[in-house]
């Protein structure tokens, strides 16, 4: 396998659907090479079987693992899971399967009844750093107002509404801040909008006056003079996979990828790739 497999997506191009999607083809490789080989010696001589929970994931999600197993010598798919009612679901056939594919409540449910050495595909508890808001309810509740010396000052919505409003009160006398970012409970940058603070609080404001019923989300504050790349602003992508929790061991994917928002009017001062206009007027 490459040293590296990094590829450069725009998020117009990006489908999860591609079998070369931005390099991630290697990867599910790797993944799934990994927990294979984590399994005991003694199951070495039979195939590898996964049992997967296709109505657990989107459209396409499981297509690149599929791919991987099926052009795998090694490793069969046992069992797939297509309708989450009135079907069977790999946690209710433990004994059908080596690796397990399915979403957190699966996962939990599978290790009450999984033997040594059978493995599921995410560990219990990982939510609470990989899911937007977990991740800055952990942050908060593990180092304060520490938290935003590394993330943005976010507040959850709808319950952190008023504080939030109160923040900003207090915060009147001083640099206001003009922009915030409203995040849903999503994922590949959906749901994400970035307001005034007028327009902000507006929004905001609709969501806490639906109490629970709302779609919980997120407020975070806007950083200015972001990183970009000839004016366009970026997030990266990287994966691990976690083997073991105790010990921990953790394997960093040598690749990953970038996806890019839409181009910047002005420039940053941070602008990796300026252009020798961009330059002059700064």
């Amino acid at each position: 396998m490459p040293a590296a497999w990094i590829s450069l997506c725009s998020r117009r191009s990006f489908q999860w659907k591609s079998p070369s999607v931005c390099g991630l083809y290697p990867w599910t490789v790797v993944t799934f090479v990994l927990a294979c080989q984590a399994l005991p010696s003694a199951w070495a001589s039979a195939p590898t079987r996964f049992w997967i929970d296709q109505y657990a994931f989107g459209e396409g999600e499981t297509f690149l693992l599929k791919s991987a197993i099926q052009a795998s010598s090694w490793a069969q798919i046992s069992g797939e899971t297509r309708s989450k009612f009135l079907a069977v679901k790999g946690h209710q056939a433990p004994s059908e399967w080596d690796i397990y594919w399915t979403a957190h409540q699966g996962c939990e449910r599978a290790l009450l009844h999984a033997k040594p050495g059978q493995r599921v595909s995410c560990v219990p508890g990982m939510e609470a750093v990989t899911e937007k808001r977990q991740l800055a309810a952990t942050m908060v509740a593990a180092y304060g107002e520490g938290a935003f010396a590394v993330i943005p000052r976010t507040y959850l919505l709808p319950e952190e509404y008023w504080r939030w409003r109160l923040a900003i009160q207090s915060q009147a006398s001083q640099a206001k801040q003009p922009f915030w970012v409203l995040k849903a409970s999503t994922h590949r940058g959906t749901g994400v909008q970035v307001l005034p603070e007028d327009e902000a609080i507006a929004a905001a404001r609709a969501i806490e006056a639906k109490g629970h019923r709302a779609q919980r989300t997120l407020v975070q504050a806007y950083i200015p003079n972001q990183l970009l790349v000839n004016r366009q602003p970026f997030y990266m992508r990287l994966w691990v996979v976690v083997t073991s929790v105790t010990p921990l061991r953790v394997y960093l994917f040598n690749g990953g990828f970038l996806v890019f928002g839409a181009k910047r009017s002005k420039p940053s001062p941070f602008d990796l790739n300026k252009t020798e206009e961009s330059r002059a007027g700064s």
